[in-house]
């Protein structure tokens, strides 16, 4: 008896036409590539489907999708794919998401899959899909870029590493080896795009970072374009991170990581968070650095509140649920204690605190702490020992602790300077606590008599001598890095000192 199925079990077989009948295909994206993947595999008796598309049918995909038509103008497209499929094959079972498919996305692949396809524009979209796919050995094929090209003779399927011509899949190529994908099923055109000679106007450019259109392709912020919704202010903040100030402080952290290595495969890191602006950011690169999986790591956001006032403490929190990030809160005495201490109540406050937190870490598994210290409180803290300590020393990159065996302190900001921390708050609208210490909300305890900190001081000393000298910060930096210990008196190492007169007789 024949039925709709007929001739494709006389070219395949009636076990195969079963395999298809009981496959589970997900298509990502219904626009002029998906809307015919769907056509295609509804046809050929593909029996289970999950839709993803957050867009509705457009007057202008009228010319290229099988599902526009002027009776589906306005509706959403796994709606009408849904219908559509529903009428080619009755018993197909289809589930419908409409959703804007991001890195941030909740999981939406599931093993029982048989295969997903491909067909989203944006980048960051089509990498994470892609990652995702593979983490659960699903089969995946990956549409590249076919704007403005017309030579159907010129369509290949091959590998991504293989493809040419194809400028969406340059990109891809280069984001997948950072996540160590080695290879990936694509179809790519190598036509070259046709010039049409019409200028587009900037409010109709789509940023292919982030998948959102935006008066300006270079600085993509929030929109309301129909039928999406709004960036929420966490994403602005993230997207900075990876736009604006990519250099001056997402590549530097990364920077800072990989070369002092504070990062291994397994690490459980405790991001300490004071409240303070340099915290804050650190906690957002950790889950861009997490988000990129670049790594395999765990991550534990700890806020020791020591004894804020209760301004300062609601302050951390309002700022926590604005940036997105999920912070663990736990209590401590610190302030109380040292309040009425004279001799050194900062130090003992600091060493208090520290202790503190590598105990709350342990309690989470976690093997590493990770502080805010920046560039600037390392050239700081270097000048600060000459002037005031009388020795030379840094701010070390990572140290391991003596008195918490098994647990090392890390820096991960050591590259990043200040002045790029405050333009990234300023430039997202960010406040946060300044000195929330309980001796500066009386009096000044740990201040000078002129009401400013050594600290301070050394900060505008620098900031003075930056006039006269551009690259001061840089080359005090580097002076930690070339010492010469043929022209010290005497240094110490492992706890011993060593004098040049040791050494000057056997010269």
């Amino acid at each position: 008896m024949q039925n709709q199925f007929s001739r494709t079990e006389d070219l395949i077989g009636k076990e195969n036409l079963q395999s298809l009948h009981k496959a589970k295909v997900a298509v990502f994206g219904l626009g002029g590539v998906g809307s015919y993947v769907v056509e295609g595999l509804a046809r050929a008796g593909i029996g289970n489907f999950v839709l993803v598309d957050y867009d509705t049918v457009d007057v202008t995909n009228l010319n290229r999708q099988i599902i526009a038509t002027t009776g589906t103008l306005g509706l959403p497209k796994v709606q009408v794919s849904q219908k559509r499929i529903l009428e080619i094959y009755p018993e197909a079972k289809v589930e419908a998401l409409q959703s804007f498919f991001l890195p941030d996305s909740p999981q939406i692949l599931e093993e029982t899959m048989d295969y997903v396809v491909d067909c989203v524009d944006t980048v960051a979209a089509k990498v994470e899909l892609v990652v995702r796919a593979k983490k659960m050995n699903i089969p995946i094929i990956s549409c590249m870029g076919t704007g403005n090209k017309l030579d159907p003779t010129k369509f290949e399927v091959a590998d991504i590493y293989k493809t040419s011509v194809c400028p969406l899949a340059k990109v891809m190529r280069k984001e997948l080896k950072t996540r160590n994908i080695d290879n990936l099923k694509v179809v790519y055109s190598k036509e070259e795009p046709i010039k049409t000679g019409k200028k587009i106007p900037r409010k109709c450019f789509f940023c292919a970072i982030c998948g959102r259109f935006d008066n300006s392709w270079r600085s993509c912020k929030r929109f309301n374009k129909a039928g999406l919704k709004l960036m929420e202010k966490y994403e602005e903040i993230e997207k900075s991170l990876i736009t604006t100030y990519r250099n001056k402080i997402w590549t530097k952290f990364v920077k800072g990581i990989k070369e002092f290595e504070m990062i291994a495969d397994g690490d459980k890191i405790a991001v300490c968070i004071s409240g303070g602006k340099d915290s804050m950011l650190m906690a957002k690169c950790f889950q861009e650095l997490k988000k990129h999986r670049r790594m395999n790591f765990e991550l534990v956001f700890l806020v020791m509140n020591p004894g804020y006032n209760e301004a300062n403490q609601q302050k951390i929190i309002e700022n926590a649920k604005i940036l997105n990030i999920p912070i663990t809160i736990f209590e401590t005495d610190i302030f109380n204690r040292v309040v009425n201490i004279e001799d050194h109540p900062c130090y003992l406050c600091a060493r208090m605190r520290r202790g503190y937190l590598y105990e709350k870490a342990k309690e989470f598994g976690c093997n590493k702490i990770a502080l805010g210290h920046h560039f600037d409180d390392v050239i700081e803290t270097t000048l600060m020992g000459m002037l005031y300590g009388a020795q030379m020393q840094t701010m070390m990159p990572k140290v391991c602790s003596t008195s918490h065996p098994g647990m090392e302190l890390i820096r991960p900001l050591y590259y990043v300077k200040e002045e790029n921390i405050i333009r990234w708050a300023k430039r997202n609208g960010l406040e946060f606590i300044q000195c929330a210490c309980r001796f500066t909300e009386h009096y000044t305890a740990c201040e000078n008599q002129d009401g400013s900190s050594k600290r301070e001081e050394v900060k505008a000393l620098i900031k003075e001598l930056r006039k006269k000298y551009e690259n001061i910060d840089i080359n005090i930096f580097r002076s930690s890095q070339n010492v010469n210990l043929d022209t010290l008196i005497s240094y110490r190492k492992g706890g011993k000192t060593v004098h040049f007169l040791d050494e000057y007789g056997r010269q």
